[in-house]
């Protein structure tokens, strides 16, 4: 059975777009009868090696900043130690996803050294912003050190988006082809629980949620301010997440529904009972899990054009694509829809056509395969 690496520098349950692609590029590859080892960073609470349905996992020891955001591998005695045992279970080729981390430099190099088929796959669209003009150019200076080194060792790069793309050639790489972020359709068959019936919502009350963490970036206190401005005997906000803003917004703003960090799973439930979907993101996005699995469930969406979402929402008639994600337009674009209903389910019956049609798994871990056999 051949064996794929996978490298990320983040997994589960760890949250966060990349993690979740890893997980279903990994289920995926395992469906296709392939042997799966994902190598990622260590965490305080959990083991260096284990195996989760059917995955193999290696966590490499790391020092983290920025909250945990931001993991630097620690190539120290252990770690060399903890390596050598990974390489013995003769991997035949490697996925790294995106160049961002210390662990996608130390990949390409390891990878290149034993000879091993590797393919870098990016996730992001542009420069992270910090607020702060000195910190964003040692971060921009940080990033293409790294995507320099990373060059040497690979030749194959791929975004999860045209967009992720679009932005290789920010550092002179061609992309050779998208491998886009996708749902798992039978993710969405089954139903657990009714957070209408939960939450005490009525019928009558039109649904808004938003679904990612809760930091200045996603547009969360955007959301906020924006709804204090609606109609609430029409509309209710629902924020599920988790992260640094999170106390600060539920102890100000008392009528919104905080549902703090959930599972994947009660995350399709509660886009199941929305009716319009908001991410006015300024993130470096490459393609918003949130946005595709809001699509899968029938939801009206009003996003920005960040990453891939725009190749999602190809035109009005599928959702609502933000031009200068203010306040104000959230507000007014919030305004019109509630009073369109018709509008919101066509958008929604749309959007959801749309990503049956492109957006799953099976044709993404497909192409993944056939990448990786040329």
């Amino acid at each position: 059975m051949e064996v794929i690496g996978i490298i990320s520098a983040h997994y589960l349950p760890h949250l966060g777009g990349v993690e979740r692609y890893t997980y279903n590029l990994a289920k995926g590859l395992l469906k296709e009868q392939k042997q799966v080892i994902i190598i990622t960073s260590a965490s305080k609470n959990l083991p260096w090696k284990e195996e989760i349905e059917g995955v193999k996992i290696y966590r490499l020891p790391s020092i983290f900043f920025m909250n945990g955001r931001m993991p630097i591998l620690n190539l120290n005695r252990e770690c060399k130690t903890k390596i050598k045992e990974i390489e013995r279970e003769k991997i035949d080729k490697i996925i790294i996803n995106t160049h961002l981390y210390t662990l996608s430099c130390w990949g390409s190099y390891w990878a290149k050294k034993n000879k091993i088929k590797v393919i870098l796959i990016e996730h992001g669209t542009k420069h992270m912003d910090f607020n702060r003009r000195w910190i964003n150019k040692l971060s921009e200076i940080y990033e293409h050190v790294l995507m320099a080194f990373i060059k040497r060792y690979i030749g194959d790069f791929y975004g999860v988006s045209i967009s992720c793309n679009k932005w290789l050639k920010h550092f002179g790489i061609k992309g050779k082809g998208v491998l886009y972020n996708s749902i798992r359709i039978e993710d969405f068959k089954n139903k657990t629980q009714d957070y209408r019936k939960e939450l005490e919502i009525g019928k009558e009350k039109i649904v808004i949620s938003f679904v990612g963490r809760l930091i200045e970036e996603k547009g969360i206190r955007k959301i906020c301010e924006a709804f204090e401005k609606l109609d609430k005997t029409k509309v209710c906000l629902i924020i599920a997440g988790d992260g640094e803003l999170f106390t600060e917004l539920k102890n100000k703003y008392k009528d919104i529904y905080w549902l703090g960090a959930i599972e994947h799973e009660e995350v399709i439930q509660l886009l199941k009972i929305t009716d319009i979907y908001i991410l006015p993101t300024d993130y470096p996005e490459g393609f918003p899990t949130s946005v595709l699995e809001a699509a899968m469930c029938g939801c009206c969406i009003v996003t920005t054009n960040a990453g891939g979402s725009k190749e999602l929402i190809i035109n009005p008639s599928y959702g609502v694509i933000m031009q200068d994600n203010s306040i104000e337009e959230l507000k007014e674009k919030l305004e019109w829809l509630l009073n369109q209903k018709e509008i919101r389910e066509q958008m929604g019956r749309k959007v959801q056509d749309r990503v049956k049609k492109h957006f799953t798994w099976d044709l993404t871990v497909k192409k993944v395969i056939q990448e990786l056999e040329k």
